[in-house]
């Protein structure tokens, strides 16, 4: 059991690059070191932490998480009101561990204050973070597998019923 929990550690480990914005500049930081609120530059490869589509678009693999074998494109988010209610629909919504196969800006263009500009950082889009670490839908994933809930049958507790009367033929028959 240590040795197939060592090996989804593993698994689950992201040491790679990511550009970030904080502070009204970009930096270049580590993966585990995203927070929740940052915008980040969405890079082909594995998609760093759960987040939604600011800017641009990209095409995601989602077999991991639905088995769906057929890419998915996601869109930006047109109306921030929506994502302020939670309702943020599964077409915006990029998830950690992903594969990002294609990421674009569009031909648009961000600054710090969220507005168009006419500065780009990129030609990638841009993700804003909502959840990193455990609280993916990756993270979710791997508690599944580490930590299994149990499996209660209402069979099990008339098993113990069926047992007796069982015993109690079995002996009647005996005699």
């Amino acid at each position: 059991v240590r040795k197939s929990f060592l090996e989804i550690q593993k698994l689950a480990n992201n040491n790679s690059q990511v550009k970030v914005q904080r502070n009204t500049s970009w930096k270049n930081i580590n993966v585990s070191q995203i927070v929740p609120g940052d915008v980040i530059e969405l890079r082909d490869g594995i998609a760093p932490c759960d987040g939604v589509v600011l800017l641009g678009g990209c095409v995601v693999n989602e077999s991991m998480l639905t088995g769906e074998p057929m890419p998915i494109q996601k869109f930006v988010v047109e109306n921030g009101e929506a994502l302020l209610e939670g309702k943020v629909a599964q077409r915006h919504q990029v998830y950690a561990g992903t594969i990002v196969l294609q990421s674009s800006s569009g031909g648009n263009q961000y600054n710090q204050s969220n507005s168009l500009s006419e500065t780009n950082i990129s030609n990638n889009a841009l993700l804003l973070c909502t959840g990193t670490g455990g609280l993916t839908a990756k993270g979710q994933l791997v508690r599944m597998v580490l930590y299994p809930q149990n499996v209660d049958f209402k069979f099990d507790t008339h098993l113990r019923v069926f047992y007796i009367m069982l015993g109690l033929m079995a002996f009647g028959l005996f005699l």
